[in-house]
């Protein structure tokens, strides 16, 4: 009976023994805690700098944008205040205002329309018999003002019959100045004053 007793209490105490195994397996260790945090705080992190360099991405894509945007309506606007909107702005014919004897033709480079340059003649009679003619070219600047230096001058003599035989140079390399203001041109001739207090009205 004892020795029943003993087995039975053998048994008892192995089954004891192993339930308490069985229980101290299933609690979490303080090891496990750790790594769980671990790896909890390290997915958080990787989210969280996933997500700011995903807006720090949009936010530069963004300002490039805006900067091109702006860069591209500066150069317009500088060129817009360069370039006339009408290239052949200054182009036409002219008569002076006072006695109508000088005539001016201001016309824009037809080989390279673009490049700004124009070609000026101003023919101007003193007499019947006489008549003297500027030629000259060059470019306005933002003032509408253009200084030249090429200018040729030459003047033609005709007889009681109209007859001539043909035009005298008289110099060439002259300089002067041409200036445009609200639709009409002043204009300064540095070698005889010709064109002293006259202007030139668009006809």
């Amino acid at each position: 009976m004892k020795k029943k007793l003993s087995v039975l209490l053998v048994l008892a105490m192995m089954a004891g023994l192993s339930a308490c195994g069985s229980t101290k397996d299933e609690t979490p260790t303080v090891t496990d805690v750790t790594e769980a945090t671990t790896e909890a705080t390290t997915a958080a992190t990787e989210a969280a700098t996933e997500a700011a360099t995903e807006a720090t991405e949009a936010t530069s894509e963004a300002a490039s944008e805006e900067v091109t945007v702006a860069a591209s309506e500066e150069a317009t606007e500088a060129g817009d205040a360069t370039v006339s909107s009408d290239p052949n702005a200054y182009a036409g014919n002219y008569a002076e205002s006072v006695a109508g004897r000088g005539q001016m033709t201001v016309s824009l480079d037809e080989v390279d329309p673009n490049s700004g340059m124009y070609f000026v003649t101003v023919d101007w009679s003193s007499s019947a018999f006489e008549t003297s003619s500027w030629n000259f070219s060059g470019m306005f600047d933002e003032n509408g003002v253009m200084d030249y230096s090429n200018c040729i001058k030459t003047t033609t003599v005709y007889d009681e019959d109209g007859n001539t035989e043909g035009p005298v140079q008289d110099y060439e390399a002259g300089t002067g100045k041409l200036t445009f203001t609200d639709g009409s041109f002043t204009w300064q001739d540095d070698q005889e004053n010709v064109g002293q207090d006259a202007t030139f009205v668009k006809y």
